[in-house]
């Protein structure tokens, strides 16, 4: 009875709600994902360049790995890669074996492929943090960084506990979440499980021998005890610890993504109290409540209705650069990502209604509606690819 008294007024609200999510979004983007300062500054320097590593300063020189890769080598190569050791990272893939991948259009190289070829967490990680530098890139280069409707969901999923425990929730969040924490039901160990390798594998050192030319001759070793002004642990043949610098990274590392996380979570948060503020509209008898779904209810002498309409979490189109080759043949391809849903089954609409059932109406008899639980529900779903759109069911 009051639906459009409710359209009218939720409109107004929403208009209100839109701007103060402006200033919200505004705050969470110039601190946290201003590329030009933060993400290019923190992302490309603690996580490419010390995972990936970094083409030489140096005019045509070789593609060499970052420090977290070189030390992790070295322990490798030392024969540390049992339990609880170096097992969260293996040699490779080649960059051939990349390229496969990188290259497949017909699915013919999957995730499993490379795991075989030496893909690991170091390089899922990497991954992950590539793939989100180029979604802030995409969100500036569009400027869209004020439509956070489009992004939020990339970042961030109401989904709950049990989605992220079953790997179903795949924004930012929950990959960063896993990528710190671990994921213990897949194996996954986590930056914090990695360090706890790295501390398993210092503590088994021997004692390190100085040559006669001052160099350590045995090499990954330890000097003196933990706590001691003289201690070091080394992994080469001079006296700096690289255990604990490899150690520091990796928890400026962990705490940044968590830093980020929580910002995240709170910025989330925010905008969905602005919005609840905005559609929690009441009138004597009827509501309407919620942002997806939204909930239209209302009583009559019948009893108690509701109309309940609910939208997919779907992904929206958007391109991507993909760096080909290596640095003596490579290209650079912008691709499209995310872009079909070619069965429906990810891109819906739901709609149901709820009515009181088996209702005495006078003369009329009983009052019948929908199921047994006296609800009618439909769904709509929608395919769609680069060339088509379409309604499957």
């Amino acid at each position: 009875p009051y639906f459009q008294i409710f359209w009218d007024r939720r409109l107004r609200a929403l208009k209100a709600a839109t701007e103060s999510d402006l200033e919200i979004v505004d705050r969470f983007w110039n601190g946290f994902l201003d590329y030009s300062d933060w993400a290019q500054n923190w992302f490309d320097t603690y996580t490419l360049l010390q995972f990936k590593g970094d083409l030489s300063l140096e005019e045509g020189g070789p593609f060499a790995d970052g420090e977290i890769i070189n030390f992790l080598n070295a322990l490798k190569d030392a024969g540390y890669d049992g339990e609880g050791e170096i097992s969260f990272w293996q040699k490779g893939p080649s960059q051939t074996e990349l390229n496969n991948w990188l290259n497949d259009t017909e699915d013919t190289y999957s995730e499993d492929y490379l795991k075989t070829c030496g893909y690991d967490e170091v390089d899922y990680a990497a991954d992950k943090f590539n793939d989100f530098i180029d979604t802030v890139r995409t969100i500036e280069k569009e400027k869209l960084q004020k439509r956070w409707e489009y992004w939020l969901g990339w970042f961030y999923q109401d989904s709950g506990q049990q989605d992220y425990d079953a790997g179903t929730d795949n924004s930012y969040f929950a990959i960063f979440k896993r990528i710190v924490n671990g994921e213990p039901s897949k194996d996954f160990l986590g930056i914090y499980n990695w360090i706890g390798a790295i501390n398993n594998v210092e503590n088994k050192l021997g004692e390190c021998r100085i040559d006669s030319n001052g160099n350590i001759a045995n090499a990954p070793c330890k000097h003196s005890s933990p706590g001691q002004p003289d201690y070091y642990a080394t992994i080469d043949k001079n006296t700096d610890d690289e255990f604990a610098a490899v150690r520091s990274r990796l928890y400026d590392i962990a705490s940044h993504v968590l830093r980020f996380n929580g910002a995240l979570w709170d910025l989330n948060r925010q905008i969905n109290e602005t919005m609840e503020q905005a559609i929690d509209l009441r009138i004597g008898n009827a509501s309407l409540t919620g942002t997806n779904p939204i909930t239209y209810s209302w009583s009559d002498s019948l009893g108690s209705h509701k109309v309940i309409v609910e939208v997919s979490n779907f992904n929206i189109p958007r391109t991507k650069t993909v760096e080909r080759g290596n640095w003596w043949s490579g290209q650079s391809c912008t691709v499209m990502k995310k872009y079909k849903d070619e069965t429906g089954e990810n891109t819906w609409v739901r709609i149901r209604r709820e009515d009181p059932d088996n209702r005495q109406v006078g003369i009329l008899g009983f009052w019948r509606s929908g199921d047994a639980e006296g609800a009618i529900e439909r769904t709509a779903h929608a395919a769609y690819s680069y060339d088509y759109v379409k309604l499957v069911k």
